[in-house]
């Protein structure tokens, strides 16, 4: 049931001001020649926080008050789900620890 997230899956939202052309900065003139690819964003800096997706989503006409609090609901139980998990890897490397001593 944790992969089935319908609801969240099907509220993506272009946030982009409706600019759904990612790749307007490469060339159309056929040249090989390309830039380098710009360097791995760290994770933090690609997160929201709860106050700006709902900024965000609440900005939207497209996304009712329902899909928001949706949204919001799916976030909240993804963020414990991947709490659970950690907390069981940590657990998990413990008991590893603990065993080869």
């Amino acid at each position: 049931e944790s992969g089935n997230n319908s609801t969240a899956s099907s509220l993506i939202v272009d946030f982009n001001g409706g600019n759904s052309n990612t790749n307007a900065n490469i060339s159309s003139s056929g040249s090989s020649r390309s830039s380098p690819p710009p360097p791995p964003r760290r994770r933090s800096s690609l997160k929201l926080s709860d106050r700006e997706r709902h900024r965000r989503l609440s900005a939207n006409p497209n996304v009712s008050a329902q899909d928001l609090q949706n949204v919001l609901q799916v976030v909240a139980s993804i963020r414990l789900e991947r709490k659970a998990s950690l907390d069981e890897l940590r657990q998990e490397r413990r008991m590893l620890k603990q065993q080869q001593r």
